[in-house]
């Protein structure tokens, strides 16, 4: 039950506008996205009691405003735009604006108590932001490449290979800066020596999870692998008992993952390596085994960050 004095705020975020819906008071205010609109929103909800502020994970648009309520000690929530809609098809109510986005995302706050969201220190997303390049980079190399392979003209040609050798040259820059930013914070330092001690997992994974994955290392391990959508879920109804698999997540982690999760099973990792032929063996796909190694290295570092220890064969 909502207490009459609490009220559910609900905003609708834009470029340059934040339509805020306080529920279940009724009342409804426009502010501009900018630092002055922030102050001017925490005047208008200062008479108030707020329960929670929620807005939709649009972007990163949402993100000041969240960090600057936060701030003052309001409670914030950013949740998955999907979960939003679906609330309000479920609702039968078709019409759209943006009043009624921000009504809707406070009556999603007031009935579905989403987690409480905590912005990511200054590190943080300054390690997020470079792992977030460091991964387009990549791509980026990964089709520059394929396009050189399908050129037939010498200038064209040429050009691919410049902005390679460009590209190339910025991911060795964004190496560089993650490792200085790893090597001048003691718990990032921490954090990826735990990680990388494991066989088979290197920097780039290691700096995927500390950016990407701050509840490592705080949550339970079956939570941490539905998290990154490591955990099958069932597909059951009646008599049926359907075939079991992975959905949602973190797709940028669960990517990490899963490269890691194959050098480690195949390669690298003796440990890993045995208990991904064990599953062959018992007749698994080779890709239902993989995700299961997944699943298993997943929990594994959760337990390694949480007890603050490196890899050693008797925690698997």
């Amino acid at each position: 039950m909502v207490k009459s004095s609490e009220q559910y705020i609900g905003i609708d975020v834009s470029k340059r506008k934040l339509d805020v819906y306080m529920h279940p008071l009724g009342s409804h205010a426009g502010f501009p996205n900018t630092e002055r609109g922030y102050e001017q929103l925490l005047l208008w909800l200062s008479p108030h009691r707020v329960a929670l502020v929620v807005a939709e994970a649009t972007g990163g648009l949402e993100l000041p405003v969240l960090k600057r309520l936060h701030e003052t000690g309001h409670k914030v929530a950013r949740v998955n735009p999907r979960w939003v809609k679906d609330f309000i098809r479920s609702s039968g109510r078709a019409a759209k604006t943006d009043k009624l986005d921000a009504l809707q995302i406070a009556l999603y706050g007031c009935r579905m108590e989403p987690d409480v969201y905590i912005p990511l220190d200054a590190n943080t997303e300054a390690l997020k932001a470079l792992t977030a390049r460091h991964r387009q980079l990549v791509d980026e190399i990964t089709m520059e490449n394929n396009r050189l392979k399908q050129s037939r003209h010498h200038w064209v040609t040429q050009l691919h290979k410049e902005t390679i050798c460009f590209l190339e040259y910025q991911l060795k820059e964004v190496d560089t800066m993650l490792a200085t930013l790893a090597d001048t914070n003691e718990t990032v330092r921490r954090a990826k020596e735990i990680i990388t001690s494991v066989p088979g997992v290197g920097n780039t994974t290691a700096h995927m999870l500390i950016a990407d994955l701050p509840e490592l290392g705080k949550i339970p391990g079956k939570q941490i692998a539905a998290l990154i959508g490591v955990a099958p879920l069932n597909r059951d109804s009646g008599t049926l008992r359907g075939y079991r698999s992975i959905f949602g997540g973190r797709e940028a982690v669960r990517k990490a993952m899963y490269m890691a999760a194959l050098g480690a099973a195949t390669r690298n990792n003796p440990t890993l390596k045995a208990f991904y032929q064990k599953l062959l063996d018992v007749g698994k796909k080779k890709k239902v085994a993989l995700v299961a190694v997944m699943r298993k290295l997943i929990v594994i570092l959760n337990a390694m960050i949480k007890n603050n220890t490196t890899w050693q064969q008797k925690i698997v």
